[in-house]
C-alpha cells in the first residue's frame, strides 16, 4: 500500500473514531441527569478561620495531611519519579532504566558481552563499555517501539510517534558509535604511550650497552700496552734505562730535567 493510500485510511479511521466518540458524549447527556447549579464564591465572602473549625475537623485535616505527604522511602521516592514514563528514551538526567516489559537477565547478558569482548582495565573503559550496551539496548527499544505504529495489515497508526522512534534510533545509533571511537581511542594512546616507554627502555638499554663495550675496549688496550711493556722487558733487560736514558736526553737539551718534569 504507498503513502496516499496509508494516508486516507488514516483519515477516514480518525473520522469514525470522532463520529463514534461524539455519539457517546451525546448519549452520555441525555441520560445523565442535570446537575445542580453551583453558587459561585464570592470575592467579598470571608475564608473560615481555624476559630470557626471545630476541633474534631481540625485534626481530621491534619491527620490527612500527614497520610497525603507522598512517597517517604527512597525506594517509593524513585517509583513515584517514574510514574510518567512512556517509552525511557529522553533519558532525563542521563537516568537509564529498563521498562517493566523488558528482560533484566538479557540486558545484564549484553553488558557481560561488551565486558568479554573489550576487557576493560581502567574506570573510563568500564563507563564507556556500559555506555556501549545502554546505547545498544536504547536503539533497539526505538526499532521496536517503531514496529507498534503499524497495525497487523501495515497500516500506518501514529506518524507523529513513529517520526519520534526513528529519531532517537539515530540518536542512539551516534552515541554508540561515539562511545566506540571514546574507547578505541583511549586504548590506542595507551598502547602508543606503552610503545614510547618500551622504545625509551631499548634505547637506554642500547647506550648502557655501547657504554660496556667501550669501557671494555678501554680495559683491553691498557691490558695489551701492559703485555707489550712486559714482552719488551723480557726481550731487552735494558730497555727500561736506555728509555729512561733517551728521556732525559732530550730533556737537558730543552734546559729540564726529567725529574723536574716529574716533579
Amino acid at each position: 500500500m504507498n503513502r496516499t493510500a496509508r494516508r486516507a485510511a488514516e483519515r477516514q479511521a480518525n473520522k469514525l473514531a470522532n463520529k463514534e466518540t461524539s455519539r457517546l458524549l451525546a448519549n452520555l447527556a441525555t441520560a445523565s441527569p442535570a446537575l445542580p447549579a453551583v453558587e459561585p464564591i464570592s470575592e467579598s465572602r470571608p475564608l473560615p478561620t481555624s476559630s470557626e473549625i471545630s476541633p474534631a475537623r481540625l485534626a481530621a485535616n491534619r491527620e490527612n495531611a500527614l497520610k497525603s505527604t507522598g512517597p517517604v522511602t527512597a525506594q517509593g521516592k524513585f517509583v513515584s519519579s517514574r510514574n510518567h514514563t512512556t517509552h525511557g528514551l529522553a533519558r532525563k538526567n542521563r537516568d537509564f532504566q529498563l521498562l517493566p516489559f523488558e528482560n533484566v537477565n538479557e540486558f545484564h547478558r549484553t553488558v557481560a558481552d561488551f565486558i568479554s569482548e573489550y576487557s576493560p582495565k581502567t574506570a573510563s573503559e568500564v563507563a564507556l563499555v556500559h555506555a556501549l550496551a545502554e546505547s545498544l539496548w536504547l536503539r533497539n527499544r526505538a526499532q521496536n517501539f517503531q514496529t507498534w505504529c503499524f497495525d497487523e495489515s501495515g497500516i500506518l497508526l501514529n506518524e507523529k510517534k513513529l517520526e519520534l522512534y526513528i529519531r532517537y534510533e539515530a540518536t542512539y545509533n551516534r552515541a554508540f558509535n561515539t562511545a566506540l571511537n571514546q574507547l578505541l581511542k583511549l586504548r590506542a594512546e595507551k598502547q602508543k604511550a606503552k610503545l614510547g616507554f618500551e622504545a625509551q627502555k631499548r634505547a637506554a638499554e642500547k647506550h648502557q650497552w655501547e657504554m660496556m663495550k667501550q669501557q671494555a675496549a678501554a680495559e683491553h688496550q691498557i691490558g695489551e700496552n701492559v703485555r707489550q711493556k712486559l714482552a719488551c722487558r723480557l726481550q731487552n733487560s735494558g730497555f727500561e734505562a736506555q728509555f729512561f736514558a733517551e728521556l732525559e736526553k732530550t730533556y737537558s737539551q730543552r734546559g729540564l730535567s726529567a725529574g723536574a718534569t716529574a716533579a
